[in-house]
């Protein structure tokens, strides 16, 4: 994509319930970190494989791994296929409006049963991104139906696609062609209205947390400041409610902020770090293997053929086999975190 929509479908879960956040996040500059570069390369050398084009040894600075291959590009390819279509287009820029598009991964269209399929890859393991309400398949939905429109093929149906494959996440979901009006209405209602200075503040937990201004928010701090100089036990519940999601982000901002100082040097009256919970592992496992292994059995000691058990699964087999066996020569024990702590 040449540029990027201010209202972008990746961001649309935001923007669709707070407008006003465009405000607080378009002079923002996002840098690529990581994690975007892997997924762009690998984006990137799916598009020619299922292009039937040779793939390149590097994209944008990034070479893929034969891990990245195997478990993420592998997966989605063999799913794509699977998807019957005798149109297939790939990394197609999909427009609900001159300010609202988005570029989808893969289209399939089959004539026989007018169905589109939109198919989403996503490369992270951290989050699982559920299929079920997305507003980004949603609106990609909304575009690819008028894409397919344009080049006189009927849509019947719908699907749009997870594929996940580092969460083992491959959810499918169909669409109703009907559902698809009022949300391009509202859609069109919101840039019409945030054109013409009318926009609000909208505060809620899913929404807030991927809005880069989310720590400096004027309406997180407004509803944060009222809900303190209330008296809860006299506030109807329903109430009470309607204020949590201001107050569980203010908390969760603030905590963030006071680590990020305290890490980055800086002083907060009366707290500090202190090293976290602390984790025991193996000081070596190849010697670990060795002298466990004739004790226990090669099977019992080891999860794969290259990874020692952990040492908890480890005393839990001496346990069941009723040995005695010392370890501590074998393991370590250290904290792996920090976490703040009041001064005493």
């Amino acid at each position: 994509m040449s540029t990027h929509a201010k209202f972008s479908p990746s961001s649309s879960s935001r923007w669709l319930n707070c407008s006003q956040s465009l405000n607080v996040t378009q002079k923002e500059t996002k840098l690529d970190s990581p994690y975007a570069k892997k997924g762009t390369a690998l984006h990137l050398m799916s598009e020619d494989i299922l292009s039937g084009k040779e793939p390149k040894l590097f994209y944008n600075d990034y070479v893929p791994t034969q891990k990245d291959i195997e478990e993420i590009v592998k997966p989605y390819i063999d799913y794509v296929a699977k998807v019957k279509g005798e149109l297939r287009l790939y990394e197609q820029e999909l427009f609900v409006n001159e300010d609202c598009f988005g570029t989808a991964d893969a289209l399939v269209y089959d004539s026989e049963t007018m169905t589109l399929n939109i198919i989403d890859l996503k490369c992270g393991e951290g989050i699982y991104v559920s299929v079920y309400g997305n507003t980004q398949l949603q609106i990609y939905a909304i575009g690819a139906v008028k894409k397919i429109l344009s080049m006189n093929k009927p849509v019947a149906n719908v699907f749009v696609h997870i594929v996940q494959p580092l969460k083992n996440n491959f959810e499918k979901e169909q669409i109703k062609l009907k559902d698809l009006l009022p949300l391009e209405k509202k859609i069109n209602t919101i840039i019409s209205n945030y054109k013409n200075g009318i926009f609000n503040f909208e505060v809620g937990e899913s929404y807030c947390r991927w809005c880069p201004r989310v720590n400096t928010c004027p309406e997180i701090l407004k509803q944060a400041q009222k809900a303190a100089r209330e008296d809860f036990l006299t506030i109807p519940l329903n109430e009470r409610l309607d204020m949590t999601p201001a107050i569980k982000i203010f908390i969760k901002v603030t905590e963030e902020e006071a680590m990020n100082t305290l890490l980055r040097g800086g002083n907060i009256d009366t707290y500090h770090l202190v090293p976290g919970r602390k984790t025991r592992s193996w000081i070596d496992e190849k010697i670990a293997y060795e002298k466990l292994w004739p004790l226990l059995g090669a099977s019992k000691v080891v999860e794969t053929k290259t990874e020692m058990l952990s040492v908890a699964k480890i005393e839990k087999e001496i346990k069941a086999q009723k040995l005695n066996i010392d370890l501590d020569e074998l393991i370590k024990s250290e904290a792996t975190t920090v976490v703040i702590s009041k001064i005493k």
